[in-house]
């Protein structure tokens, strides 16, 4: 296999924004979302060595995402695949993350088959979809009791069925009889956030929150035009509001911007703008800029850390993983 090696000047700006989280100290405290799409790569070496780069990054956070699926958004089947992250796999990693000293949560997540949107999640037969998610959320909030994680999400994005609240709140209580930390929810951006009726039942509000924040791109774009974007979309604002209604922290439990220079347009698709990691570092350091002056706003976790994927320029992740090792052992051969 060929790996794509980029020359060391192209994480220079990546290392500055990153340094700026490790230095301040009164703003929020970051993390990453920890994925693999294998059965074994949770516990694997390379995942070791993303952990410890996230530590020494000054990362406080590792949050750990099971995924089980279902085949499209009317079935009600919930099942694992061979490409999801084993049970052994996930207590390996994550009591390896809490020894390091790092935070550690699990955020399960449901994905379809199809490959559509998760929101997209609206089951023919919800009573039987429901009882097979509670299975499912249930067996990792007792992995989450077993292994002492700081916090647990008891879903991901599934606006389809947030508006089921008499069912949200039995399954919270459920999980609540199962688990002894801090419980949340992964909304689908402010839209669903401000749509969610049992904030009061969890310990705090969670978002994975990919909100556009300029509508053209610039060569001259600067941090500080996104900050003012920040403000100028109300995304500030929104969250301010969400924990003056709710009296609850706020954790960006996602968020993401792609090293593309439109990535600041809609960070959640898939760009085929040019590689930018200028572009990406100023997004990522304006969101801290903004989040740190938002008292409500506790933590953020980057998406994504990931073992088995290689990582050119021009992903979401902010610690390169096989590719870069791959180029070392290469340059050491030569």
């Amino acid at each position: 296999m060929e790996y794509y090696c980029p020359p060391e000047s192209y994480y220079t700006e990546i290392d500055k924004f990153v340094h700026v989280f490790s230095v301040r100290t009164n703003g929020p405290q970051w993390g990453m979302n920890v994925v693999s799409s294998s059965e074994y790569g949770m516990a694997s070496v390379q995942m070791k060595r993303n952990l410890h780069k996230l530590a020494s990054l000054g990362g406080a956070y590792a949050v750990f995402i099971p995924v089980h699926y279902q085949e499209s958004p009317l079935s009600s089947n919930i099942f694992r695949k061979k490409s999801s992250p084993s049970m052994h796999s996930l207590k390996n990693s994550i009591l390896f993350a809490k020894r390091i000293g790092l935070k550690t949560s699990l955020k399960p997540h449901l994905n379809l088959e199809t490959r559509e949107a998760r929101s997209r999640i609206n089951p023919l037969d919800f009573k039987k979809w429901g009882s097979n998610y509670r299975e499912y959320i249930l067996s990792y909030a007792r992995l989450a009791n077993e292994l002492e994680v700081d916090s647990f999400f008891i879903g991901t994005e599934l606006e389809g069925v947030s508006k089921h609240e008499e069912y949200w709140r039995d399954l919270i209580k459920s999980v609540r009889q199962e688990y002894g930390g801090e419980l949340s929810y992964s909304s689908n951006r402010l839209g669903e956030a401000k749509n969610i009726n049992w904030w009061d039942s969890l310990d705090f509000i969670g978002i994975s929150f990919y909100e556009p924040i300029l509508s053209g791109i610039s060569h001259s774009m600067t941090e500080s035009d996104l900050v003012s974007a920040w403000y100028y979309k109300g995304y500030a604002l929104q969250l301010l509001q969400l924990n003056e209604r709710w009296k609850k922290n706020i954790v960006l439990s996602e968020l993401g911007y792609y090293g593309r220079s439109d990535t600041a347009l809609n960070p959640a698709i898939i760009s085929d703008g040019m590689i930018d990691s200028r572009a990406q570092a100023i997004a990522y350091s304006a969101a801290y800029r903004v989040l740190s002056t938002l008292p409500p706003v506790k933590a953020f976790y980057i998406w994504a850390l990931d073992a088995n994927s290689i990582s050119p320029p021009g992903g979401f992740s902010i610690i390169p993983t096989n590719n870069v090792v791959m180029c070392e052992l290469n340059a050491n051969k030569s």
